[in-house]
């Protein structure tokens, strides 16, 4: 899949952000962004951040776009299905 960054005209909107975080801890890592172009072709969207804080991440996504000249609204992030958190899931070993 093709790269674009999430400042690039051609991005039209960020179908998915998934954000996952271990219970206790802080930072949620970005494990994936994915968005469409103006043409329909699918892509992943590089963002200039790989972590985001639990609390307020919103704000701070919101700081970064402002930062870059994103328009997320526009993009479709705030929409309420764009952005998917989920609690890592730890593999245990067998005894």
């Amino acid at each position: 899949m093709r790269k674009v960054r999430w400042n690039d005209p051609e991005l039209k909107v960020i179908i998915r952000l998934k954000c996952l975080f271990e219970k206790g801890i802080g930072l949620m890592d970005v494990d994936e962004c994915t968005g469409a172009l103006t043409t329909g072709e699918v892509v992943t969207v590089e963002l200039p951040f790989t972590q985001l804080p639990r609390a307020n991440y919103l704000g701070i996504l919101l700081d970064y776009a402002r930062r870059d000249g994103v328009f997320l609204k526009g993009l479709g992030v705030l929409d309420g299905s764009t952005i998917v958190l989920l609690q890592k899931e730890h593999s245990h070993g067998h005894r």
